[in-house]
């Protein structure tokens, strides 16, 4: 079977978009990782785990700005303790100057 040039370009256009989407993904994820292990450590904490705000989902959800980062995090304390909650960034990409507006709402936390 003969493919004609102009669908093997279409295709691999599609794959060369498809794999810049991923990669974008990807620095992304581990941009907004190093911050917040970085914002993690200056409170004395470790984060455990990470993940950016599904659309419109958690505090303010209507009322927040495309200028807002919004993630739900789970950090682990010296003694192993552990808490969650919504951490917000406000600015460009988390940089507003001198420096980024951290906002954090912990759930209910039982000691």
């Amino acid at each position: 079977m003969v493919f004609s040039s102009d669908l093997f370009l279409y295709f691999l256009s599609l794959v060369i978009i498809g794999l810049g989407m991923l990669c974008l993904v990807w620095i992304s994820r581990v941009y907004w990782g190093g911050r917040l292990r970085d914002w993690a450590k200056t409170q004395g904490f470790r984060l455990v785990s990470f993940r950016g705000a599904k659309f419109k989902e958690g505090p303010q959800t209507w009322r927040s700005r495309r200028s807002e980062r919004l993630f739900r995090i789970a950090v682990e304390d010296d003694m192993q303790a552990q808490r969650s909650g919504w951490l917000m960034y406000k600015g460009v990409w988390g940089v507003k100057a001198p420096e980024p507006a951290v906002k954090i709402l912990w759930d209910e936390w039982h000691d």
